[in-house]
């Protein structure tokens, strides 16, 4: 039996790996995989339970140490006979113990941080022992009977640090991040020999370690014996058991890892885990972020204050100023762009030199497009600064640049120009432009309010789960504000999946996925509903199909994933757990069940709510649930055999049925389109690549398993999704048209059957 455990730092939860080799969530039956849970009783306990009744993990989720609640790390110096030989070290007559602190264990994937100041960071394989029931003076003959089972170690090491700075080697092997663990722990009984365990390590894909537990100077036996004689042994403690040849001081001349270094290694053809070296955080001057920001600042160039005659303005400034279509596209571009350059900087990640620009500018189009898919995991591929550029991207890009613009040229007590005035009344909808500036104050002010609360709510809910106070509130405002915005983006690896058991989080950040869907517009109109007023079509229409799209996707989820995804819950967590799926689908991205667990049905109804989307002036994508409702209509009026479309006793104008068909025919076609771009460029399943492409045309973020696999080539395909998704079909297409005036003469006219 394999034993995991999975989710974020300091949060993970227990699992276990099936015979198919997917992830199963064990949290509804254990706590952790430690204490009695690895005692023989508990792994044979947990060897009676049918792991496919247990909810599937995503298989991207971030692994964590394979056993909680270690009271030490205890390692073993100098215990392969052919190691000993490349040190130029005797074989020692004893056991060489030194103790490794706790707090360099992490997990299986986690990074080596080169620590600062070093020059001479080693790598080393070996096997781990985890303990399972406490040993005190036990012989050897029975100290296998205290194994839990068996894992990779690398026992990353500071030589210098070690060996030349005095002392003893505890402060060369205790470095943060110098005891990857996992990836799981196998079981003793899947282990018929552990001294007859093959070995290997690789750098950069060349091979350094290859050697074999035989040539260990004292076994696994032994060594439990011999440790009990000192100290007791206590569930969940790990034995590093020492490490083969090819170490890097042992090579001529000695080799040590580098930033940016991919180090691989495994035991036994059964365990195997990979890392990659990076170097400690280091901080760029601030005038590099603030050279970046002008980039995105040149988004509202065109709209600075000034007369529509300005006979100096550059032709493109009238090109595109003018044209609100194209307006919208252009400053959703170089915000794309700018944020690129922000993430793109080395102090916007944990790797050495920053990441790539394909995934930066991968990352930038996810959070500026409200989206959320991602190429890097959010918490752990960007520093503290990378994650607050995002957290702007995603704000501003959520409401869009021209509304904070706007709002900024109103409180310096500027004028607008006639074309900005003229560009963001199209863009929002609006006639009324005396009213315009009002309009914008109120969305800023339900926005910020609502995010404000909910992030209140939830740093507390985060608290209470266990977070430190500044991390609570960090994670509660991060999360307030993607979920408002409908982004997706979580400081969790495996987004809201730890808090599936907490209706609390659950409800809070459906809540906010709810109102940042419905528009400013229509939060502020419900009192209106509440109290029976009169209400405009637009909003009969958004209330109506936003409730029908909620309660039916929560009736249909609950009822297709009851023994899915769902199985093994609680019957309250089944309720919220469905509730909130629904509601993400809403272009959010969140998820609190794994999504390669759903069920195909569950599939194909989220492809079909992901393409509906959000509503008009909110920040979900989508096709809107208004051009929906006005593509559903035609089709009543033609049952009914009647002439106009009509819709809560008003007359719907033939012009805007037209437009939402033409919406909803590109959207389909857009669809088309990505979909076999991604089929002709990626190995990835038909049914995998349409729920991705949906996805990002929706802007929901949500991913069954293609994110991770694209190459340049499909994050490109991606990108152009995510953009045209959030920009719209509609004004993607207006970008290069003009306006006609309307034909003061007509054709014949013609019928065509049809059907």
């Amino acid at each position: 039996m394999k034993l995991l455990r999975f989710g974020p730092s300091g949060h993970e939860r227990p699992g276990l790996v099936d015979e198919g080799g997917k992830i199963r969530d064990l949290s509804g039956l254990v706590g952790d995989i430690g204490g009695e849970v690895i005692s023989d009783a508990g792994i044979e306990r947990l060897r009676g339970i049918d792991a496919r009744n247990l909810p599937e993990v995503d298989p991207s989720v971030r692994l964590g140490p394979c056993v909680a609640g270690t009271s030490k790390f205890i390692c073993i110096g100098l215990n392969y006979s052919d190691h000993a030989a490349e040190t130029g070290m005797a074989v020692p007559s004893e056991p060489i113990i030194f103790m490794k602190a706790n707090s360099a264990i992490c997990g299986p994937d986690d990074p080596i941080i080169i620590p600062r100041g070093s020059e001479k960071t080693d790598w080393e394989v070996e096997l781990g022992v985890v303990i399972g029931t406490r040993a005190k003076y036990v012989s050897e003959a029975d100290a296998m009977r205290h194994v839990a089972g068996y894992c990779v170690v690398n026992d990353v090491s500071e030589r210098a640090f070690q060996a030349e700075r005095q002392g003893q080697w505890t402060k060369g092997k205790s470095c943060d991040n110098f005891g990857q663990t996992g990836p799981w722990l196998v079981t003793r009984d899947e282990i018929a020999d552990p001294q007859a365990l093959g070995m290997w390590l690789t750098v950069n894909g060349e091979t350094r370690q290859k050697g074999s537990t035989a040539t260990m100077v004292y076994g696994v036996a032994h060594l439990v014996s011999y440790l009990s004689q000192f100290m007791s042994l206590l569930p969940g403690d790990i034995i590093s058991t020492g490490t083969p040849p090819g170490v890097g001081m042992g090579m001529k001349p000695p080799v040590f890892l580098k930033p940016g270094d991919k180090v691989a290694l495994g035991i036994g053809g059964v365990l195997a885990l990979g890392v990659v070296a990076l170097a400690a955080a280091s901080q760029l001057g601030s005038a590099l972020a603030l050279g970046a920001v002008l980039a995105v600042f040149g988004a509202v160039y065109p709209l600075r204050d000034g007369g529509d005659d300005d006979g100096g303005t550059p032709l493109w400034v009238e090109v595109i100023a003018h044209h609100p279509a194209r307006l919208l596209v252009v400053t959703f571009a170089l915000l794309c762009a700018g944020g690129a350059v922000l993430l793109w900087l080395p102090l916007s990640s944990t790797a050495e030199g920053g990441i790539s620009f394909i995934d930066a500018a991968f990352t930038s189009t996810s959070a500026v497009c409200v989206t959320g898919l991602i190429v890097l995991d959010t918490p752990t591929a960007f520093t503290g600064y990378g994650q607050g550029v995002l957290l702007l991207l995603i704000q501003v890009g959520g409401l869009g640049i021209m509304t904070f613009s706007t709002a900024a040229f109103a409180m310096l007590g500027r004028r607008l120009t006639l074309s900005h005035e003229r560009a963001v009344a199209e863009l929002l909808g609006g006639d009324d432009r005396t009213r315009l500036v009002d309009v914008l104050r109120q969305t800023l002010r339900v926005t910020f309010g609502l995010e404000a609360v909910g992030a209140l709510w939830l740093a507390a809910c985060f608290w209470l789960s266990g977070d430190t106070l500044l991390m609570a509130v960090w994670r509660g405002v991060f999360t307030s504000i993607s979920a408002f915005c409908n982004a997706g983006f979580a400081l969790q690896s495996a987004s809201l999946i730890p808090y599936q058991h907490s209706g609390a989080v659950l409800h809070a950040v459906a809540a906010l996925i709810v109102a940042g869907g419905l528009s400013p517009a229509a939060i502020v109109a419900l009192p209106q509903l509440t109290r029976g007023r009169r209400l405009t079509l637009r909003m009969k229409m958004v209330f109506s199909m936003t409730a029908t799209l909620l309660v039916g996707g929560f009736v249909l989820l609950l009822a297709l994933e009851w023994n899915v995804s769902l199985a093994g819950m609680s019957l309250a967590d089944k309720l919220n757990n469905a509730w909130f799926q629904s509601a993400t689908l809403r272009t959010a991205g969140f998820n609190s069940v794994g999504m390669q667990a759903l069920s195909p049905a569950s599939i194909t109804l989220m492809i079909f709510l992901m393409f509906i989307g959000g509503s008009p002036g909110g920040t979900a994508g989508g096709i809107k649930t208004t051009t929906a409702f006005v593509v559903f209509m035609p089709i009543v009026t033609a049952i009914r055999g009647r002439q106009e479309v009509t819709a809560f006793g008003r007359e719907i104008p033939r012009e805007t049925v037209y437009r939402a068909a033409a919406i909803a025919v590109l959207g389909m076609l857009t669809v088309a389109f990505a979909l076999v771009a991604l089929q002709v460029t990626q190995a990835i399943p038909m049914d995998v690549a349409l729920f991705e492409v949906v996805s990002a045309i929706g802007t929901v973020g949500l991913t069954i398993g293609a994110t991770p696999k694209l190459d340049f080539v499909g994050k490109v395909i991606i990108m152009l999704c995510m953009f045209l998704g959030r920009v719209g079909p509609l004004t993607a297409f207006l970008l290069l048209s003009e306006q006609h005036s309307e034909s003061s003469w007509h054709l014949p006219e013609e019928d065509v059957p049809v059907g």
